[in-house]
């Protein structure tokens, strides 16, 4: 059987198929720094290139809780300019940027906070791009900002740095 094959009593036993998924322990690690580095703003910034799937994704490395609060400016700007209401916007906005707060969404719950935190699962991009043979998406002269988030479980390698034709 191989490694990423479930018996029935691992699925009994409360086992999820992706609790099989090999994750780079020092990628996990910078991703928590990089979060805790957030708890008083947006923390710190790195260059990164992830490779994901065959595809080359470069931009910035943020903290959820930033990627959150960005996602959700982008997001209620996009429901002000398609003619929400100013309240519907803000509503939305507050509530995506919310997420990006595990220790105020745990309390809400009710969820008592953990010691350690978790390793994280997700690693969060800002001004990403996808590298590939004919350029580069989005076009990097454009002024749109893009945010990119993945499983660190689907990424297959990292370097620090970006890649390719640089954002004006």
């Amino acid at each position: 059987m191989s490694k990423n094959q479930m018996t029935a009593s691992d699925l009994a036993a409360g086992e999820r198929p992706s609790d099989q998924i090999e994750r780079d322990w020092f990628l996990q690690r910078l991703v928590a720094i990089v979060n805790g580095c957030s708890v008083g703003g947006p923390g710190i910034n790195l260059p990164l290139t992830v490779l994901s799937g065959g595809a080359a994704i470069t931009g910035q490395l943020i903290s959820h809780k930033d990627y959150f609060q960005r996602f959700a400016n982008i997001f209620g700007g996009t429901l002000r300019r398609s003619g929400d209401s100013e309240q519907t916007a803000t509503q939305v906005t507050k509530l995506f940027a919310e997420m990006g707060d595990f220790a105020k969404i745990r309390e809400k719950l009710g969820i008592p906070q953990p010691d350690i935190e978790p390793p994280p699962q997700f690693i969060h991009l800002a001004n990403a791009s996808i590298v590939h043979q004919t350029g580069v998406m989005p076009n990097p002269e454009s002024q749109e900002l893009s945010l990119w988030r993945g499983r660190i479980g689907a990424v297959d390698a990292f370097m620090f740095g970006t890649i390719g034709p640089k954002r004006s």
